[in-house]
């Protein structure tokens, strides 16, 4: 039984590895690799869900010998199917936190982003790429304000923490509807700190028809311990 574990477990790695390559390496909330995140979740969840099968039966069946070994597999393919399945569907809802490339940086210093998607309401996806890298975060927040949600304040500081000129800038926000937002390009402030130029179109709150205003601006973002702040939005 322990050697079928041990097979379950480590054919349950290998496949957990081989599909997350073939996702390609994007970042966690955490900082980590998807090759690595992936892996660690499937991996875990598998033997959560083996042992616990182990034991349901180990129980039921006391003193047979096959119920264990019949099911054993079959729990295995289960799980990995799941576990496929939900990798999916995490990059269906997560599709910001693909890493993007960056240029050479130009004369003043700036790293332009390579081929950076245009999200707008109706293609931003349900959850943002975290806090990983200066562009994520800001991702994150401008994701967050396309759909309307809350979930921008998880890149921001505490209110307390705030400056004067990011709750100036979010007082602003309260005043618009985003409707479009891209990434454009990066530039090193100092350590541990960015800019991060962006494209928007805004409209004024409750106007439904007219043009939006288009343009570009910059967001300052920090790394404070292993994740990065939006420091200070555009306005």
């Amino acid at each position: 039984m322990v050697r079928k574990l041990v097979w379950v477990f480590v054919a349950s790695l290998v496949v957990s590895v081989a599909w997350s390559a073939l996702r390609g390496a994007t970042f966690s909330a955490l900082g980590l690799g998807s090759v690595l995140g992936q892996t660690l979740t499937m991996f875990v969840v598998g033997v959560a869900l083996a042992a616990l099968v182990a034991g349901v039966v180990h129980l039921v069946s006391r003193g047979k010998r096959r119920p264990f070994a019949a099911l054993l597999w079959p729990v295995w393919g289960i799980v990995v199917v799941l576990g496929l399945a939900g990798s999916l569907l995490g990059s269906r809802q997560s599709a910001a936190a693909e890493v993007l490339p960056l240029a050479a940086p130009d004369a003043k210093g700036w790293e332009s982003y390579l081929n950076p998607p245009l999200y707008t309401r109706e293609t931003a996806p349900t959850r943002g790429p975290g806090q990983a890298s200066p562009g994520a975060a800001v991702t994150h927040f401008y994701l967050s304000r396309l759909r309307g949600d809350q979930a921008w304040e998880e890149v921001m500081l505490a209110p307390a923490e705030r400056s004067s000129r990011a709750r100036h800038s979010l007082e602003k926000y309260e005043k618009w509807t985003i409707t479009k937002f891209r990434l454009v390009a990066r530039k090193p402030l100092a350590d541990d700190r960015f800019y991060v130029r962006i494209f928007m179109a805004i409209r004024p709150r409750g106007q439904a028809k007219g043009a939006a205003q288009e343009g570009e601006d910059e967001a300052e973002v920090q790394r404070i311990g292993r994740r990065w702040f939006v420091t200070v939005p555009p306005s």
